[in-house]
């Protein structure tokens, strides 16, 4: 069995109520390397791989890599809504990094990070702590 080593760690955010775990990304336009650092929400209801709010979106000029093929959301109160979809680097430093598809919205306040990421990644949330742990198996 391989050992697990703990390459990435971050402090709950206390900007919720209570204290919500988040994981710290870079996001990078793969045509301008335009690059933004953000806080995601570890979501596990979400099943896409991230979503961000529109200025975000905006800010690192995803719009001239926007796919043409439609992307739709169902919220918690079960509208649909019209998602923007764009391929982008998603980075954990040292941990993860991928050119996959990410998806934003007017509607979305806050980034959300969902399971077609957290499936990749080894992670422990130590609630007492307020700690989220990344680990990697060597």
């Amino acid at each position: 069995m391989a050992e697990a080593l703990s390459l990435y760690q971050v402090k709950y955010s206390s900007n919720f109520t209570p204290p919500a775990p988040i994981i710290e990304l870079k996001l990078e336009n793969p045509v301008t390397a335009g690059k933004i650092d953000i806080e995601a929400l570890l979501d596990t209801g979400f099943s896409g791989t991230i979503i961000i709010p529109i200025f975000i979106y905006e800010k690192i000029g995803l719009s001239i890599v926007e796919s043409l093929e439609p992307a739709y959301a169902v919220t918690s109160m079960g509208f649909y809504s019209k998602l923007k979809k764009a391929k982008a680097y998603v980075e954990i430093p040292g941990v993860y990094r991928k050119l996959t598809y990410i998806y934003s919205s007017h509607i979305v306040k806050y980034p959300l990070l969902g399971r077609s990421i957290l499936n990749d990644l080894d992670i422990r949330l130590n609630g007492p702590k307020q700690l989220v742990v990344v680990y990697r198996e060597q």
